[in-house]
């Protein structure tokens, strides 16, 4: 009788092994599956994270290019103010000569 109860206790343990090595192979079957999901999720994220730092490459390299057109025409216009002045300035030296010779000319001959 014990050679049958240990016989029974050992086959007993191979179905309660057996049915944990199913469990255990579905358990891990679904924990591969839920892997393989969070790797896609993490691989579709990070694509979308480079080409948002594309697209904001590009857009900060706009602007750059941008302000650098901005600063070069400040630039033009400031030499072109400085021409006026400086056109300006011959101008009303001129008019005052000119101003000037007629001044003197009417206390003179007049």
């Amino acid at each position: 009788m014990d050679v049958e109860k240990t016989i029974e206790f050992i086959l007993q343990q191979q179905a309660q092994s057996a049915v944990f090595q199913t469990e255990t192979a579905a358990f891990q079957a679904k924990t591969e599956k839920r892997l393989d999901a969070i790797s896609k999720l993490l691989q579709s994220g990070m694509q979308m994270l480079v080409d948002y730092q594309r697209e904001t490459n590009t857009k900060i390299n706009l602007l750059i290019d941008g302000q650098v057109r901005h600063e070069e025409s400040i630039r033009q216009l400031r030499e072109g103010m400085d021409q006026l002045r400086e056109a300006q300035q011959k101008t009303d030296d001129r008019f005052s000569r000119w101003l000037d010779a007629q001044r003197g000319g009417a206390t003179n001959g007049h």
